[in-house]
């Protein structure tokens, strides 16, 4: 009991001797609790602009390759269609037809090429970015590791230059909440920014792509015409089957 009563009466000399160092001490208690809940919204900020962006860049790959899958499947029909024509011939060529059937092959795999180095281009230009988005986001948490309290004892003494002290506490909590770290424009920039950026790599990617797809078409048509100009290929326009139908009259090409 006298030891409370000793520490009473020693804080209450501190406090009459020093009133403005312990109102330092008052007063930055009283202010980290909400300077916290002001980081933590920041922080908050910070996590839903990584989130956001992630999640285009996830939708981003998924369109890329979602176009990919349509026109490689053109593609693929198309080289099915003429490998099918082939294998219902039986008054052509065949020598004829064997060149065909290997300058399709050999249009296909050029077609792949080109497939290839349109989506090395997306890839180029999404890195480029990505290194942008990367920086943006580090300087924001470089913001975030920025914002500190303990700061506010640089250069003041708290028994000299208490007021000095109490008054830059006041100030950074002001400060960060008038005008946070992280801005709304800010955030709004970079996400819309990465919006725009990733849209415009896959219209570039697209465009790309249906420049090689209609190349890969030419040169598949020309096979077609080969076959009957050439060859002397009749089209046929019944459809393929499995051989392993007992029905089946033109079987899928093996």
């Amino acid at each position: 009991m006298k030891s409370i009563v000793l520490l009473l009466a020693i804080v209450g000399a501190a406090s009459a001797l020093r009133p403005d160092a312990v109102e330092v001490i008052t007063t930055f208690k009283d202010i980290a609790p909400r300077y916290k809940a002001a980081l933590d919204q920041e922080e908050s900020a910070l996590v839903s602009v990584k989130s956001n962006v992630s999640t285009q860049l996830v939708n981003f790959h998924l369109d890329v390759i979602n176009s990919k899958e349509v026109f490689v499947d053109a593609v693929v029909e198309r080289e099915d269609y003429i490998l099918g024509q082939i294998a219902r011939q039986t008054e052509a060529d065949t020598v004829c037809l064997g060149f065909v059937k290997s300058s399709s092959e050999m249009t296909v795999n050029l077609a792949g090429v080109s497939f290839t180095n349109c989506i090395n281009a997306a890839d180029l230009a999404l890195n480029t970015k990505l290194t942008d988005y990367s920086g943006s986001l580090g300087r924001m948490a470089s913001q975030l590791s920025q914002l500190r309290l303990l700061d506010v004892f640089r250069g003041d003494n708290i028994f000299y230059t208490p007021a000095r002290i109490n008054q830059k506490l006041n100030e950074k909590l002001l400060a960060l909440q008038e005008n946070p770290a992280l801005s709304a424009t800010e955030i709004e920039a970079l996400v819309e920014a990465v919006s725009q950026d990733l849209g415009g790599i896959l219209n570039t990617y697209n465009t790309c792509m249906t420049g090689a797809s209609t190349m890969a078409e030419q040169g598949l048509s020309m096979c077609v015409t080969q076959m009957t100009m050439i060859c002397g290929a009749v089209l046929q326009n019944s459809e393929l089957c499995s051989a392993d139908d007992p029905n089946c009259t033109t079987p899928f090409p093996q």
